[in-house]
């Protein structure tokens, strides 16, 4: 059943990403086409320079527990690490790598197609955003399931996580804004 659910859910996210993109284009498509251009003002960059900061902070713990690192997680996450938590907590650094990549990427300008950044800080945002807003929020209440709590050092990087994300976020809203015409 397990299996059947979520290759459904996983078929469902790729069909709407499918169909986002030719909309996307369609209506927004002025905003992200072309090159880059001159690069945003300072206080984007500081910004940007926080999001890939944090990124680099969150994806070394994440990696770190992707390798079965056990500081900071508690006994029983600690021994409950297989290879599946070790890809989810690799897909975690990946994204938030990818935030703060595509966030200093949009900052710089430069003469590099503008879609490439913009996604990047899209996806990458997006995924540090929500896939650290809800274990950030599931470990600030009571454990429902009867284990352990989650570690400060846990709810930190899932908050930082978050941070990271809307920080990469803001740097996308003002590279898009300010491309928009008239």
């Amino acid at each position: 059943m397990f299996t059947v659910v979520y290759t459904g859910f996983c078929v469902q996210g790729l069909a709407l990403a499918g169909l986002f993109v030719p909309y996307a284009r369609r209506r927004w498509g002025r905003r992200w086409q072309g090159v880059l251009g001159r690069g945003l003002p300072s206080p984007t960059g500081v910004v940007a320079g926080a999001a890939a900061v944090g990124a680099v902070v969150i994806a070394a713990v994440h990696l770190y527990w992707a390798f079965g690192g056990s500081a900071g997680v508690g006994e029983e996450r600690a021994a409950a690490h297989t290879a599946v938590t070790g890809v989810v907590s690799g897909v975690h650094a990946v994204c938030a790598l990818a935030a703060g990549a595509g966030a200093v990427l949009l900052v710089r300008g430069g003469n590099r197609a503008a879609w490439w950044p913009s996604a990047l800080t899209w996806t990458g945002s997006a995924a540090a955003v929500c896939w650290g807003l809800w274990p950030w929020i599931a470990s600030l209440g009571p454990q429902l399931d009867g284990g352990e709590p989650a570690s400060a050092a846990v709810q930190w990087i899932y908050a930082g996580q978050v941070i990271t994300g809307i920080c990469a976020a803001a740097v996308l809203t003002r590279f898009l804004t300010s491309r928009r015409e008239g």
